[in-house]
């Protein structure tokens, strides 16, 4: 919203041109972030008559309020954005379990729910698996 509401403010944009802008958003992002602030009256949407259809945002004097205020973390966010999608693509990398949920052996079960956190499995081990899964009886 701070980024949006900066570029609004000092003309109006079109949909595409603040999509272009603002690095990292996506379509239904802005489309959900403009709506908000359309309903909250920091925004007016004007819907152009060309072909195809364009739509044009303003900014509103109860937003021009709000963008005073809001200059110090637009330029924070400039700033940074770089840096916020880096930590972002860091975050959303696959994780892999602690090396304790490893188990090295072959063949070998390693239980993680609480009564068989530390117990192993292992084919030859004779023992049976819990809740009667693998034995001959048939019997859960």
């Amino acid at each position: 919203m701070v980024l949006t509401l900066g570029l609004i403010r000092d003309k109006p944009r079109r949909f595409n041109a603040l999509r272009r802008d603002i690095e990292g958003v996506t379509q239904k992002m802005l489309s959900q972030t403009l709506k908000l602030m359309e309903r909250d009256g920091l925004i007016t949407r004007t819907v152009l008559p060309t072909m195809p259809v364009s739509v044009e945002y303003a900014i509103t004097p109860l937003g021009r309020t709000l963008a005073a205020v809001l200059d110090g973390l637009q330029l924070w966010a400039r700033d940074h954005i770089a840096d916020v999608l880096a930590a972002r693509r860091r975050y959303d990398v696959p994780r892999r379990p602690p090396r304790s949920y490893r188990d090295k052996s072959v063949g070998s079960v390693r239980f993680h729910n609480n009564s068989y956190a530390n117990r192993t499995w292992t084919p030859n081990s004779g023992d049976e698996l819990p809740h009667g899964r693998g034995n001959d009886r048939g019997v859960p």
